[in-house]
């Protein structure tokens, strides 16, 4: 059973995300937000936040949000950078879903943080550009899973024309059908009684603009 739930990166994915979870009141675990960086005016286009989150961490900030929907719910804040930091890797239990901007620091994640930590039971790592969007949900621990999640992986400069990842930001409709994909696998893994991932898919996409959309479950038969 998972009794943890961490989102690295309290934007405008992770606010989502953290709010779907805490509207389910029926969990009873322990959210963790982690993100370095304040809220500024701007984010209200696209975040789950108030006004009067302006220039707070965003920790603190959504925090304060979340408890205004569920103020029994248990939430920790983690005011730090990711980045290979050894302090949040021993923090890190249960499910972690990532949500985060950039290529390179989701490498920063899986490399030090997430692959072969055993504390660590899923991972869900979101994408969205402003014409896709992109969930995985895997187990860090299994090998295979962590090969195919790595044919995923591009550096930043080699990424733009992947789906998900292409420069252009992402639309509050986008990040909204996107927090649907992860919330789904996260659903699947919370109240799953086995603890077996198998029946879920690993890899949900949607492409806004040509309304399609598909999954694969890992490892794939043929690596792409």
């Amino acid at each position: 059973m998972i009794k943890t739930i961490n989102i690295i990166g309290c934007g405008a994915m992770g606010s989502h995300i953290a709010t779907s979870i805490i509207r389910d009141f029926s969990w009873g675990g322990r959210l963790v937000l982690i993100d370095f960086d304040n809220y500024e005016p701007k984010n209200l286009a696209n975040q789950a936040i108030a006004r009067s989150a302006i220039s707070k961490p965003k920790v603190h900030g959504l925090k304060h949000e979340l408890l205004r929907i569920n103020n029994k719910a248990l939430i920790n804040c983690i005011n730090r950078k990711v980045d290979g930091n050894k302090y949040i890797k021993e923090a890190l239990s249960g499910l972690v879903v990532v949500c985060v901007d950039s290529m390179q620091v989701r490498y920063e994640i899986m490399h030090h943080l997430l692959q072969a930590n055993r504390r660590v039971q899923y991972v869900v790592e979101t994408r969205a550009d402003a014409g896709a969007g992109v969930s995985h949900a895997f187990n860090p621990n299994n090998k295979n899973q962590c090969d195919c999640w790595w044919l995923y992986w591009h550096s930043d400069n080699a990424a733009w024309d992947r789906l998900g990842c292409n420069q252009s930001s992402p639309i509050h409709s986008a990040i909204l059908h996107t927090t649907a994909l992860a919330s789904s696998q996260i659903r699947a893994l919370l109240y799953e009684e086995s603890g077996n991932f198998s029946i879920a898919e690993n890899r949900l996409w949607m492409d806004f603009d040509l309304r399609q959309q598909g999954f694969e479950n890992w490892p794939l038969d043929k690596p792409r």
